[in-house]
């Protein structure tokens, strides 16, 4: 939308939404500040035209696909997780048993660690 300053005639070239419903404009080159309106004509205003609903084809006849739930056997993936889980846990327990049976070397090389160690009895 061109717009023009009241006091110089300076115009502006400005995006209609920003615009549409009035807005409070000041002029760059004179600083005039006043509210802008945007006119409109009666023949220039927009009407929605009437939007015809487009026909409704009917939807092919198709028997539906029944599915069936998947089986145990179906799922290889269930036995990886329960490997993965048992090796899991015999990885912790190994790496407890490990801090206690060497738990004289480990604190020999550490000794910080026989704070840790101190209930057990070296």
């Amino acid at each position: 939308m061109l717009i023009a300053c009241p006091a110089c005639d300076a115009t502006y070239q400005v995006p209609d939404h920003l615009v549409a419903a009035g807005r409070q404009m000041r002029c760059a080159k004179c600083g005039h500040d006043w509210h802008f309106v945007p006119e409109v004509a009666p023949s220039a205003e927009r009407r929605p035209e009437p939007v015809e609903p487009a026909p409704v084809a009917a939807p092919p006849l198709e028997r539906p696909v029944v599915s069936t739930p998947p089986t145990d056997a179906a799922k290889p993936g269930k036995l990886v997780l329960a490997l993965a889980w048992v090796a899991s846990v015999l990885a912790v327990a190994g790496g407890v048993a490990a801090l206690f049976l060497l738990r004289v070397p480990l604190a020999e090389a550490w000794p910080p660690l026989e704070r840790l160690y101190g209930w057990v009895g070296l």
